[in-house]
């Protein structure tokens, strides 16, 4: 994937907004906290109960406070790509499902900071993204929140969806918040690509989700990091099969608001693959 130049990260905790903003945003190199998805980085930033397994760098335990959504430039001398533990295995001879599965499934949303020269990759030493670099930490407001929920909601339905209109909303909100450092005009066209890969990545998660579910119905069993899960995101046959055909049958017709066909053809080639799957024989 091509390095991007903004990302966002979701603290659940007043407090640990407050240590990035004193300290900068601390992390390490190829741990998957950051990510390119609007709707990842507002669960994060709220769901307390939800994060408590998988602790973030900047949350802490048992804050009370209003988390964050913050938006962070990359600085020069790094680079983003996917995190190392994104990785699931896929064991035909005794139809298991291992590694991590949930990084795995959320696909696009597991990104890690990385330093541009390979040998300083090597080192593994800590990270630290100055203050500088940070350009919003907004609070999650409701208002955010129920934008976001109609959002994920097209994109489910796979219906015409206003980007423009969405990039605009979520503009005027972090524009309006007091720790912002650029105009509206710097921040629009972030906000606008920031929506983009939103969508792209609650469809990759949307076909991953599905793919597991197939393999699933195949008999296959699943462990994140050796736990069982099969009940995890759990779909039955009948489920599985009128989702697949309903994507099937919308991936032409779907309007994003912007140039989509790279997404169309991934969803319509994606569940057809997954069709014949669930058909052939076990």
């Amino acid at each position: 994937m091509k390095s991007p130049e903004f990302v966002l990260h979701g603290t659940s905790s007043q407090e640990g907004a407050e240590i990035i903003k004193t300290e900068g945003f601390n992390t390490k190199e190829g741990f998957p906290n950051v990510s390119e998805n609007l709707i990842y980085a507002f669960k994060w930033a709220t769901d307390k109960d939800g994060v408590k397994e998988r602790v973030r760098k900047g949350t802490v335990e048992g804050s009370t406070g209003s988390g964050r959504i913050i938006l962070i430039k990359v600085p020069n001398g790094f680079k983003v790509g996917y995190g190392d533990i994104t990785e699931m295995n896929v064991d035909t001879s005794d139809k298991k499902l291992s590694g991590h599965v949930k990084n795995y499934v959320s696909g696009c949303n597991q990104l890690a900071f990385k330093h541009v020269n390979e040998e300083e990759q090597q080192s593994r030493q800590p990270l630290n993204i100055a203050d500088e670099n940070i350009i919003v930490s907004i609070k999650p407001t409701e208002e955010l929140g129920a934008t976001l929920k109609n959002l994920k909601k097209d994109i489910k339905s796979l219906e015409k969806i206003d980007t423009q209109q969405y990039a605009d909303r979520i503009t005027d909100m972090f524009n309006e918040d007091e720790s912002n450092k650029y105009t509206r005009e710097q921040l629009l066209p972030i906000i606008e690509n920031l929506v983009t890969t939103t969508v792209e990545s609650e469809v990759v998660m949307m076909m991953r989700t599905l793919e597991l579910n197939v393999l699933r119905a195949k008999g296959f069993r699943t462990f994140n990091n050796e736990i069982p899960i099969d009940d995890w995101q759990y779909l039955d046959k009948a489920a599985l099969w009128d989702r697949l055909q309903e994507l099937h049958l919308k991936s032409d017709t779907a309007s994003f608001g912007f140039e989509s066909t790279h997404i169309k053809r991934y969803i319509k080639s994606g569940t057809e693959y997954l069709i014949n799957q669930l058909e052939s024989p076990k």
